[in-house]
């Protein structure tokens, strides 16, 4: 085995964070030298990214729409049962990244890769777990869930949001997202009592899904009072506040 061949096999053991410090430190150095090993790096990550949001979402069950619409008005709270598309994407999900593991077995070329390759798929499965585990326990236990439709014209699409008040932490599921011109973006704003908190950026898969889980601001202006989902210049600049078109707004 060469050393170039080393750092190959493992890359994925860094992008999960699975190597010790002083290996991760000998990976890093290696990359900087080595493009081929920074784009491995960099599509890894971008895959365990979009996993959980592999399938089209299925749409919510009746009466789900008009229970979100009496606590976005405030007749009513909806308490956070398991939705079962919510289900179907997470089991899917797991079925996609099993199958990716026996097809790459399939295809190593020896014993010896085969080996290593399905002890790179082990891992894949086990931060993909981790990453479900998450989305799941914060759908699980989320104190409020609002839907809201994509205020875009001839969109069929729209936006989840389940809010968990004991960890104060939300979850946005968005599906039916249009592709957006070069240098602009899906942006995340809390909506506050005195004005809008900037959030981080939507990323949005090719199948037109979107999937984050976020924290509350530090300094938000008023109270939280729900989100809203715009579409902004890459270019503008990080503590800017003036929000561009909404295409959604949920309201807790």
């Amino acid at each position: 085995m060469t050393e170039h061949h080393w750092f190959g096999d493992h890359l994925l053991e860094y992008a999960t964070e699975q190597l010790s410090p002083e290996d991760a430190r000998l990976v890093e150095e290696h990359m900087q030298h080595c493009a081929d090993c920074r784009g491995e790096v960099a599509a890894i990550r971008e895959d365990l990214g979009y996993l959980p949001m592999g399938v089209v979402p299925v749409p919510p069950r009746p009466g789900f729409n008009a229970r979100v619409l009496r606590t976005a008005t405030g007749h009513g709270t909806v308490r956070a049962p398991l939705t079962p598309w919510i289900i179907t994407a997470l089991a899917a999900s797991t079925l996609l990244a099993v199958g990716l593991a026996w097809q790459r077995t399939r295809d190593a070329r020896d014993a010896g890769a085969a080996l290593a390759t399905l002890q790179a798929d082990l891992l894949v499965a086990r931060a993909t777990s981790a990453a479900l585990y998450d989305t799941l326990s914060i759908a699980r236990q989320a104190s409020t869930v609002v839907y809201a439709s994509l205020a875009m014209p001839g969109q069929q699409g729209g936006v989840v949001l389940f809010a968990d008040a004991t960890t104060h932490r939300w979850q946005l599921v968005a599906h039916g997202l249009p592709a957006l011109p070069v240098g602009q973006r899906y942006q995340l704003w809390f909506v506050c009592a005195d004005g809008m908190a900037r959030g981080a950026p939507l990323t949005r898969t090719a199948s037109g899904s979107a999937s984050l889980i976020t924290g509350m601001p530090e300094s938000p202006p008023g109270k939280i009072m729900g989100a809203a989902i715009t579409i902004e210049s890459d270019a503008t600049a990080p503590g800017v506040s003036e929000a561009g078109p909404k295409i959604a707004t949920l309201l807790i």
